[in-house]
């Protein structure tokens, strides 16, 4: 019966209208942070979307540089400062061989082979799927060499054909060993045998292990003169923080530009998810808005009726209560629905992420639910006290 009094002489479509953006304002700010979410969880594991980071940073090379003091070398307190750097979560400097390094390979039915290589050695935790042999000692049958993957494209398809050689599998060339010849300026040799064990997109060196290189070096390096630090491999978050950005500008240092693109999608990504948040928090806010004002231009409408009511004796607290429950109803039919759009809309973005090769979560998660019901029981106890304010006011008129 009171509903019958109060509502009769309503407007559906403009409950409907109201209701309609307050539902788009909900399920787009519920997207919004679940895709955040899914998306900071994907930043913070290393293999997923966004790895860490390995730049190589060297110095530019000028007209200068031959001169004595003016080598393009870090200093080591250059190396620790970008160590302790915010943005770096590891680095190391490239050991380089102080030594001549040749490789000589004689394969029955091949054409003898000899070319001059440049050796260098890193930290094993700056490398990635080493064979089981790159723990060299002086009892090991052959020297491990790493190669990058550049390297060995660059010779199946620009030097073998240019030279006749044969092209060759990373099957075939891990079965191939080879004579390492290792001289000094003073004439030391020393002759090993060797092998290519592995292959890295990571680094765009010719790598030895660390314990040979050690080796190596004491025997070579008779002089003990330190070798300079040219090169330095940083491990860094991803994105790469703007802060790191700006010390790399700044201090001129070179690196492969290449690698950065993954910083800038992600940043990019990052900032157009927070406008669409704000969009969507923004729509939810006009959306209530428009809810509210719906709600008090209804009362108004019934102005008449509420009066009546409130004469003959009717308490005010019953008739909030039933505006009450009747926005209540609304709202958590309206939350209800956008959970249900938002759920189907994830589902088909984990689908077209998957095809992608990039595993999102699927669903919602208690943090989403939890910030989006947040501002929406802000708004409903706003709309409460409104609400009252205004049946108080007809009250006394």
């Amino acid at each position: 019966m009171l509903f019958k009094l109060l509502w009769r002489n309503q407007s559906l479509w403009q409950i409907l209208g109201a209701s309609l953006g307050a539902l788009t304002g909900i399920t787009l700010l519920l997207l919004t942070l679940q895709t955040r979410e899914s998306f900071n969880d994907v930043l913070k594991s290393e293999d997923e979307l966004f790895p860490a980071q390995y730049l190589t940073l060297s110095k530019k090379v000028s007209l200068l540089s031959n001169l004595p003091g003016m080598r393009p070398s870090f200093s080591d307190r250059e190396i620790e400062n970008l160590k302790k750097h915010p943005g770096v979560m590891n680095a190391t400097t490239f050991s380089a061989a102080g030594f001549q390094s040749i490789a000589n390979m004689a394969i029955p039915n091949f054409p003898e082979y000899q070319t001059e290589l440049f050796l260098e050695s890193l930290p094993t935790e700056f490398l990635e799927s080493l064979p089981t042999d790159w723990g060299w000692t002086q009892e090991s049958p052959h020297v491990p060499i790493l190669l990058p993957n550049s390297f060995l494209h660059m010779y199946n398809f620009g030097f073998a054909p240019a030279n006749g050689y044969p092209q060759v599998s990373k099957g075939m060339i891990h079965k191939v060993g080879f004579t390492l010849l290792l001289r000094n300026k003073e004439g030391t040799e020393l002759i090993l045998p060797a092998r290519i064990s592995a292959f890295s997109d990571r680094i765009t060196t010719i790598l030895v292990p660390e314990s040979f290189m050690k080796w190596s070096s004491a025997r070579l390096n008779t002089n003990n003169n330190p070798i300079p630090s040219y090169r330095i491999l940083l491990q860094t978050r991803t994105p790469i923080s703007q802060s790191l950005l700006d010390l790399l500008k700044k201090k001129k240092y070179e690196t492969n530009s290449e690698l950065l693109n993954g910083t800038k999608a992600a940043s990019m990504a990052k900032l157009a998810l927070g406008g669409t948040g704000f969009i969507g928090l923004l729509l939810l806010l006009l959306a209530f808005l428009a809810f509210w004002l719906s709600f008090q231009v209804l009362i108004h409408r019934s102005a008449t009726q509420i009066r009546t009511l409130l004469h003959i004796g009717y308490p005010p607290k019953e008739l909030f209560q039933h505006y009450l429950y009747v926005f209540i109803a609304i709202g958590f039919t309206l939350y209800t629905l956008a959970i249900v759009a938002a759920y189907i809309a994830i589902a088909q973005t984990v689908v077209i992420a998957g095809n992608y090769g990039v595993e999102l979560k699927s669903g919602l998660n208690t943090t989403t639910l939890a910030w989006t019901l947040a501002p929406i029981v802000v708004l409903v106890l706003f709309q409460c006290l409104s609400m009252r304010s205004t049946l108080e006011k007809l009250a006394r008129t």
